[in-house]
């Protein structure tokens, strides 16, 4: 919507009085003034926003909109759980050393038992933490070696190296591992969910020449936390993964209200992207439309919903976008479902829970599953609603910016009026209430009278399409109490209740319906001068 916000009142120019050096008395002067604080041109866009409104080829407005009802992540694929493994590399023998003498050497595998049966073979971390707590109880400093050869970065490994203070019991130290290719293979390339890592032990370089007892050594307690994948592949196992019961914001109630609301048709498409290489069977086993406004709420009846086959996507081979995503449509309309109630009720919220089961036909991709971080599967219901319908009335809203910027100007009023013109080019008459808000929306007064509220409709042909628009012109008389509030107020909200003939036809609202209006302000204004 187009709007021009005006102050309130101009200041009236200043009124030069030539007086005589010898009088000194006051003069009273009563000045007309007329003074736009808004305007606006109200398309039934702007009750909802214009992006949420296209026109089809006979001008008809639809009511199109696409909202997101769920999202699911890498981390629901795959869950690399935080591992923390204990080792202890202590002498068997009492001896006496030097600095760099080699005391512990161990390779080994460790398997991250991801469950479901899924078989991971390769990933890139995203973010990653190494902690490591170290304990050394000989009398020297330990120099402590580790190589995670599962883990490369530019073909060079992973690779801590810290000299561990003799004496310690709590050294602990952390380190990211971001970035790192993993090869989840194994020593032997054979195996799958397991990595491999080696440790040394030695003197540390400045050691001095001394003993190390039996039992003596260095314990490291080593932990894998907060894995987040860049990039998973291999085989995601055959799972359940449940999409809890929410909600997202369609908004009707707010802005629109309506006694015997009938549409003539709707649609809704359930619009499924899968950016995951892996084939999806899913159901939507709850969509509901609620109506906060009079606690009704309505589940959607759509047989489609329970069986629907997702393909796999497949990779680009492009980094900057690696993914070719499939696209599963499921179409809801009035001749497949119980949708014409479903959208009558006029829905705040859309609600919805669901399932997906995930390789359904077991590992048909021999193990190259593959899943990108920040891709998914991402559920759209995309809303078509033809402003085709009948009703015994509708109600829609909207509020208009004003600024008052000399309020002054208010204290010496004798009397006014503030003026509503209005064009109206829709095809029902109208009632209009205007309420004056302060900054905070709180409403601090109202402006018109039940008797003298009404819009006529636009003259109309037999199909009751618009062939012309009709003015109004709606009177609210101010009082003192009203002035007040002026002097506070921030925004107008309008209020519109369109009003249909007994037993109304399919109404059909066409993209140049508008209604216009115009408010002023006409006050008698006392400015007092000397004379």
């Amino acid at each position: 919507m187009h709007r021009k916000f005006l102050p309130a009142f101009l200041f009236i120019t200043l009124v030069t009085i030539f007086i005589s050096c010898k009088k000194n008395n006051l003069a009273y002067w009563d000045v007309d003034v007329v003074s736009p604080i808004a305007r606006g041109t109200m398309n039934i866009k702007n009750f909802f926003g214009d992006s949420l409104f296209q026109s089809d080829n006979a001008h008809i407005m639809h009511l199109k909109f696409s909202k997101k009802v769920s999202d699911l992540k890498i981390d629901s694929l795959v869950n690399l759980k935080d591992t923390t493994i204990n080792y202890s590399f202590i002498a068997l023998f009492t001896a006496t050393v030097g600095p760099n003498t080699l005391l512990f050497y161990k390779t080994e595998e460790i398997d991250f038992q991801i469950p479901n049966n899924a078989r991971i073979r390769y990933g890139i971390i995203k973010d990653g933490i190494l902690k490591v707590k170290y304990s050394n109880n000989t009398r020297f400093p330990l120099l402590f070696l580790y190589n995670l050869n599962s883990a490369t970065k530019n073909s060079t490994p992973f690779y801590i190296s810290e000299i561990i203070p003799p004496g310690t019991n709590a050294l602990i130290k952390t380190y990211n591992f971001n970035g790192y290719e993993m090869n989840f293979t194994g020593q032997n390339g054979n195996k799958f969910n397991t990595i491999v890592h080696s440790f040394t032990v030695y003197t540390a370089p400045n050691a001095q020449p001394d003993s190390i007892l039996f039992g003596q050594g260095i314990q490291a307690e080593i932990s894998y936390e907060k894995i987040v994948p860049q990039y998973v592949e291999g085989y995601f196992g055959q799972q359940n993964i449940v999409i809890p019961y929410d909600s997202a914001a369609i908004g009707f109630s707010k802005t629109l209200e309506a006694s015997n609301f009938q549409i003539h048709s709707a649609s809704i498409n359930f619009r499924i992207i899968n950016d995951f290489g892996i084939d999806i069977q899913g159901k939507l086993d709850t969509v509901k439309s609620i109506n906060i406004k009079n606690g009704n709420s309505v589940y959607l009846n759509a047989s489609v919903l329970n069986s629907i086959n997702i393909n796999r996507a497949t990779k680009t081979g492009n980094g900057t976008n690696p993914v070719n995503s499939t696209t599963t449509n499921v179409q809801i309309n009035t001749s497949n479902s119980n949708l014409k109630p479903f959208i009558e009720n006029l829905p705040d919220y859309l609600g919805y829970s669901g399932q997906i089961q995930v390789n359904p036909n077991g590992n048909v991709s021999a193990t190259n599953d593959f899943a990108f971080y920040n891709t998914g599967i991402r559920i759209f219901a995309d809303i078509d609603v033809p402003l085709i319908f009948r009703a015994d009335y509708f109600r829609l809203q909207d509020v208009l910016d004003i600024n008052f910027q000399n309020v002054s100007q208010l204290n010496n009023i004798n009397e006014g009026r503030i003026i509503f013109n209005i064009t109206n080019n829709y095809p029902f008459k109208a009632k209009l209430q205007a309420y004056l808000l302060d900054e905070h929306n709180n409403t601090l007064d109202s402006l018109l009278l039940a008797s003298n509220n009404t819009i006529q409709m636009a003259l109309i042909n037999s199909n009751n399409d618009v062939i012309a628009p009709k003015n109004s012109q709606l009177i609210a008389y101010m009082n003192k109490n009203t002035i007040e509030n002026l002097k506070k107020s921030k925004k107008i909200k309008l209020v519109s209740y369109f009003y249909l003939p007994p037993s109304p036809p399919d109404i059909t609202i066409y993209e140049d319906y508008f209604l216009d209006v115009v408010i002023t302000i006409d006050v008698n204004y006392r400015t007092i001068a000397n004379n």
